[in-house]
């Protein structure tokens, strides 16, 4: 009888083992093909490039003066001052009176108030930045900030008035509509995925104990620095390779437009706007707050860079994503009739 356990066990672990490397087998075929796939890719682009560089140079140089001229002055002070309020400690003392809120409506401690505030005020990608600060402090969980950043990193009131609004709408009450929809659908989107899916962690705490605040100025700007830098090399990058969408014969300019803006919003909402000009209002605003809430994959590159510099898996951010471009534009279209 025992030798037959024995037996039965040797096939069990040997089916297992079987089953493991398998597994594995999958798993590196997948990458395989994936690496190849961004290889021919990328050489591709790289031929375009050569090729057709009197189309791609002056968007890339625009990208550039961009980045410097816009991004780099705005994007950088937040940037700092977000990464002081957090290393600060004054998160600990804030976070008290908002406790209750967060943990019945989100079920995420009360320190996560920051992140969903600025993430909603100062646009993308501090909701990134600001998450990853909390999970190294152990102020939230890995799964807490998974579920976080799901939420946070969204179109900010200034650049949705004063640029999608102002100068690509000729109204800067259309651009805060938009961006009161996209807002409504960031926090709407939030509530269902952190009841959905509740932490198995206690409510209000992290995974190791908070950090005991500790403000160090030199250390908040080298990391802005470093952050703001890596903005703005996706930016010039995604700007170079949406110049390439003019060269696509009979491409019509919504096709063009929408594409651009499912890339790079910055650029392709003012094409959008142009392309859509004569339409009718309220498809109109639906259109721009479904790619307002989208935010363009160059946004998604930056989002995801810095979350992996936390680890911090991107998967609910993704979903999240998903759940705002669906809502934003139903939002955009009562918030058009009631406001």
């Amino acid at each position: 009888m025992q030798i037959f356990i024995i037996l039965h066990s040797g096939v069990i672990i040997v089916h297992i083992w079987h089953k493991y490397i398998m597994i594995i087998h999958v798993l590196a075929v997948r990458r395989m093909l994936l690496s190849s796939i961004i290889g021919i890719f990328s050489f591709i682009l790289i031929l375009f490039f050569v090729i057709f560089s009197e189309s791609c140079v002056p968007e890339t140089r625009n990208a550039v003066m961009m980045f410097l001229n816009t991004v780099l002055p705005t994007m950088f002070p937040f940037y700092v001052l977000s990464s002081l309020i957090v290393s600060g400690g004054f998160l600990t003392r804030i976070a008290k009176p908002v406790k209750p809120l967060t943990e019945r409506v989100m079920r995420l401690p009360g320190s996560c108030i920051a992140a969903i505030i600025l993430g909603c005020l100062c646009g993308f990608p501090i909701g990134a930045k600001i998450t990853c600060d909390l999970k190294a402090r152990g102020d939230i969980t890995e799964e807490e900030a998974e579920r976080l950043s799901s939420f946070t990193n969204n179109v900010g009131p200034v650049f949705m008035a004063s640029i999608v609004g102002g100068t690509y709408l000729g109204s800067i009450r259309s651009g805060l509509l938009i961006w009161l929809s996209v807002t409504l659908a960031s926090l709407g989107s939030g509530i269902l995925l952190c009841r959905v899916h509740r932490s198995s962690a206690a409510p209000g705490f992290g995974g190791t104990p908070p950090i005991q605040g500790k403000t160090d100025i030199p250390a908040a700007i080298l990391s802005s620095l470093n952050t703001v830098l890596y903005v703005g090399a996706v930016i010039i990058f995604f700007s170079s390779v949406t110049s390439l969408l003019k060269l696509i014969p009979c491409l019509s300019d919504f096709i063009y437009s929408a594409s651009y803006s499912f890339l790079e919003i910055t650029g392709g909402l003012r094409s959008l706007g142009e392309s859509v000009q004569a339409a009718n209002p309220i498809l109109k605003y639906m259109l721009f707050s479904a790619f307002s809430a989208w935010s363009g994959c160059s946004v998604h590159m930056q989002v995801c860079g810095i979350l992996a510099s936390g680890n911090i898996k991107v998967k609910y951010y993704f979903i999240g994503k998903f759940l705002q471009s669906l809502l934003a534009p139903l939002i955009a279209a009562a918030l058009f009739f009631f406001l």
